[in-house]
C-alpha cells in the first residue's frame, strides 16, 4: 500500500530519535576501558581491546620470569641459554634474517624501501630480507600470498603466529619444531616488541586529542581504523624480477647512487657474508671478490640470488633468503652492483 512521503520520512525521523536515545551497545572490554589512562607507553594492543576490537593475536596471561631473555636468547643465538646441545636450526638464528628494530620513522611507510635505507643509515642498524621483528604480534597476517605459495605455507601459517614461527624454524631455517616452552619464550619476547601509542606518533596535543575522542563509544569503530592506518597490517611479500638482459640490468632513470650502493653492501650483504656471519660464502674485501660479484650481476646469477634467493623444498641445506620489492628497490639493486664495479675498476692488482 502507498503511502505518502511525509509519512515516510515522519517514521524515518522516529526511528532515528529513538537510535540516537539508546544506549550504546558495549563490550565488557569497552565498558572497562578508560581513555584518561591512555599514555605513550600504552600498548596498542591494549588501547585496541579496550576499543572493541577483536584480535588474532592475544597476549599470554602472564610471562614468567625470565622467559622474556630466554626468548631473547632463542631469536639470537638460536637456543635457550641452559641448552647448549639443542639448537633450533643448524643453518640459522631468527636474527640472521630478522631485526629487532622499527624499520622506517613512519611505520605506515612499511612498504617503501628508500624510507627503510634511509631509516637504517640514520639509526646504523642492520637492513635485513625479513621482515622485523618489532610489532609482529600487533599484525594480523604473516606470510604475504606470494611468499606462501612458494614455500607451501598453509593457510594457518598466513594468520596464527605461533603457527608461523613453527614454520619459519623448520622449512625457512631449515630446523626443527620449538617445544612448548621454547614457544612460549619466543612469544614472550615477541610480546616485548610490541608497538606502544608512542611508537605510532601519538604524544602531546595528539595524544590529548585521542583520549578526547575515545571518550566517545561511537568513535571507537572509526578511531581503531585510523589507528590500524599507522602500522602494517600484513607482512608484505612481493617477489621481484629479473632484468631480460642481465649485462644491462634494470632501466635506470637517474644515475647510480652509490652511497646507497655501499650502504646496502654493508647493512645487508655483509650482515651474512661478512666475518661471523650466517653464510658459508665470506665476501672479503679483495679483487678478486670483487671481480666474482660483478660477473655474477653479468651473468644474471645475483639478480636471481637476490631476487628469489636460492631456497629449494627438496634441499636440507642453508640457503639465501630473497630480498622482497618492499625491502630493496630495483634501483636500489643496480646501485649496489655499481658500487661493486667502482670496487673493480680502483683496486689494484693482488700480489
Amino acid at each position: 500500500m502507498f503511502r505518502p512521503l511525509f509519512f515516510r520520512f515522519s517514521l524515518l525521523s522516529t526511528a532515528l530519535f529513538l537510535s540516537a536515545c539508546e544506549e550504546p551497545r558495549l563490550s565488557s572490554r569497552e565498558k572497562n576501558f578508560d581513555p584518561a589512562g591512555v599514555s605513550d607507553a600504552t600498548s596498542l594492543q591494549e588501547l585496541l581491546a579496550g576499543l572493541g576490537v577483536n584480535l588474532p593475536t592475544q597476549p599470554p596471561d602472564s610471562i614468567a620470569d625470565g622467559q622474556v631473555d630466554d626468548g631473547r636468547a632463542l631469536v639470537f643465538q638460536g637456543r635457550l641459554p641452559d641448552r647448549e646441545d639443542q639448537k633450533l636450526s643448524a643453518y640459522f638464528y631468527c636474527a640472521d634474517c630478522h631485526s629487532t628494530e622499527r624499520e622506517t620513522h613512519n611505520l605506515a611507510e612499511y612498504n617503501d624501501p628508500l624510507a627503510k635505507l634511509a631509516y637504517a643509515i640514520e639509526k646504523d642498524i642492520v637492513m635485513l630480507p625479513a621482515p622485523s621483528l618489532a610489532g609482529i604480534v600487533n599484525r594480523e597476517g604473516y606470510f604475504q600470498s606470494e611468499s606462501a605459495e612458494r614455500f607451501g605455507a598453509e593457510k594457518a601459517v598466513l594468520n596464527d603466529l605461533p603457527a608461523a614461527i613453527q614454520f619459519c624454524s623448520t622449512t625457512i631455517a631449515r630446523g626443527r619444531e620449538l617445544d612448548e616452552t621454547e614457544l612460549e619464550a619466543i612469544l614472550a619476547y615477541l610480546w616485548s616488541l610490541e608497538w606502544r601509542i608512542g611508537d605510532l606518533g601519538f604524544r602531546g596535543a595528539d595524544l590529548a586529542e585521542l583520549k578526547r575522542r575515545a571518550l566517545n563509544p561511537d568513535e571507537h569503530r572509526l578511531i581503531a581504523e585510523e589507528l590500524k592506518a599507522l602500522y602494517p597490517l600484513f607482512t608484505q611479500s612481493t617477489v621481484g624480477v629479473i632484468p631480460e638482459d642481465s649485462f644491462a640490468g634494470f632501466d635506470r632513470k637517474t644515475d647510480p647512487d652509490l652511497e646507497s650502493g655501499a650502504a646496502v653492501w654493508l647493512r645487508s650483504c655483509i650482515h651474512c657474508h661478512g666475518a661471523g656471519g650466517a653464510s658459508e660464502h665470506y665476501f672479503g674485501d679483495k679483487p678478486s671478490t670483487w671481480r666474482a660479484l660483478q660477473n655474477a650481476f653479468r651473468e644474471g646469477l645475483l639478480y636471481e640470488h637476490l631476487r628469489q634467493g636460492t631456497f629449494s623444498k627438496e634441499s636440507r641445506t642453508a640457503h639465501m633468503p630473497s630480498f622482497s620489492r618492499e625491502k630493496l628497490s630495483d634501483a636500489q639493486v643496480e646501485n649496489l652492483r655499481a658500487y661493486i664495479e667502482t670496487k673493480v675498476s680502483s683496486e689494484k692488482p693482488e700480489n
